[in-house]
């Protein structure tokens, strides 16, 4: 994801938002192009709102409810999403489907700071109506210091901090945001409306086969694994709960007698698997960005530092044949840059604030002014 507040190399340079001003000679040279008119840009960005036709009323939008709206997971939160149930197999935490669909609820609460907090109100939550057996599975065996009497009376006043040794020292060095949405993800897994009224058993197992989907919502998990990270009680029950997950539209019908199970998220579930990270704009000239995981600071000196005299001449060979000066747009589409509107714009905008800043280019907020400058100032 791109990184838009880490530099490298001391801190972050501040930067003066440019003011658009009112149209000048340039827009109106814009406007009269007959090159630009010839490659179809009749209307070139920038130019006076006040002259633009008045447009067509749009119908109003639905209004989309809050609870409604989606967020899809990435990779890395879905990847802790399966660590974490893992680790909570690992440490054999529940020893029923309730108290493993407890544990890794809990688990994931606790993945950075090592402890959980726990209520009485997130029994509710969670849907778990006599929680008192499964707290003290969790509980009994010391892989969560409470106890189920301190939980149950805990409020959100006052609520039961519960040390999870198994997760001390953030054992996946993950961050705030991943653990939200990883978790996130799971409560609304646990409690999609088609699981409204359902046991815990099924809820577990159509969380737990949702977190093994690829991108394209297949699933291919070996039937042994599910029936072990669930804590069911055997390969009859798990052929029970696949046929109710089909029947619920869950997932599609797997083929009973094959090991591993395959089966796919239906239209219903899609949007349970993860969400590819978006790809680098493609290269045109140059290589459009860095790896994505890199700083934007790095990034953007990647494509411009050295390049900064070839861009200033492009501009003003660009402004002897069109009488006015290229647009943000049509500079990043000669160089190979991400484009205003891509997953990685920040990138192009710090580049664009480096050639404002030492001068390779002067005439921002004009719309169509941008020319060469004096080159590099305050340089030795």
């Amino acid at each position: 994801m791109t990184d838009s507040t880490t530099d490298s190399g001391g801190s972050k340079p501040s930067r003066k938002r440019i003011q658009y001003h009112r149209p000048g000679p340039d827009l109106a040279a814009a406007m009269a192009c007959d090159v630009c008119a010839e490659k179809g840009i009749s209307n070139p960005p920038g130019w006076n709102p006040e002259l633009r036709p008045p447009k067509k009323p749009e119908p109003p939008k639905e209004e989309v409810s809050p609870k409604k709206r989606v967020l899809p997971i990435n990779p890395d939160q879905y990847l802790l999403l399966q660590d974490v149930w893992e680790r909570v197999i690992e440490d054999r935490a529940g020893n029923d489907p309730e108290s493993r669909m407890l544990a890794v609820a809990i688990a994931l609460r606790a993945v950075i700071r090592g402890f959980s907090y726990v209520l009485a109100h997130d029994m509710k939550i969670l849907r778990i109506d006599n929680p008192e057996p499964s707290l003290s599975a969790l509980t009994s065996t010391g892989w969560l210091d409470s106890t189920p009497e301190r939980i149950l009376a805990a409020g959100p006043m006052d609520p039961e901090t519960c040390d999870m040794p198994s997760f001390h020292g953030n054992p996946w060095n993950t961050t705030e945001g991943i653990r939200t949405r990883a978790s996130g993800w799971y409560q609304r897994a646990i409690n999609h409306r088609k699981m409204r009224k359902k046991p815990a058993r099924l809820r577990v197992v159509g969380a737990y086969l949702a977190s093994r989907a690829e991108f394209d919502g297949t699933i291919s998990v070996q039937a042994d694994d599910i029936i072990e990270a669930c804590a069911l009680s055997g390969p009859m029950e798990l052929v029970e709960l696949l046929e109710w997950l089909v029947k619920i539209e869950w997932i599609t019908q797997p083929n009973l007698a094959q090991d591993p199970v395959r089966v796919s998220l239906t239209e219903v579930t899609a949007h349970m698997a993860p969400t590819p990270y978006p790809p680098a704009t493609p290269p045109k000239i140059t290589p459009a960005s860095t790896p994505l995981d890199r700083p934007v600071q790095e990034r953007a000196e990647a494509l411009v530092l050295g390049r900064e005299a070839e861009v200033a001449e492009w501009v003003g060979a660009f402004r002897e044949v069109h009488g006015h000066g290229p647009s943000w747009t049509m500079i990043c589409d000669e160089f190979g840059w991400p484009s205003r509107r891509a997953p990685d714009h920040d990138v192009t905008e710090r580049v664009f604030y480096h050639l404002r800043e030492y001068e390779w280019l002067v005439g921002f907020g004009a719309p169509f002014g941008l020319r060469p400058g004096p080159g590099p100032q305050g340089q030795s």
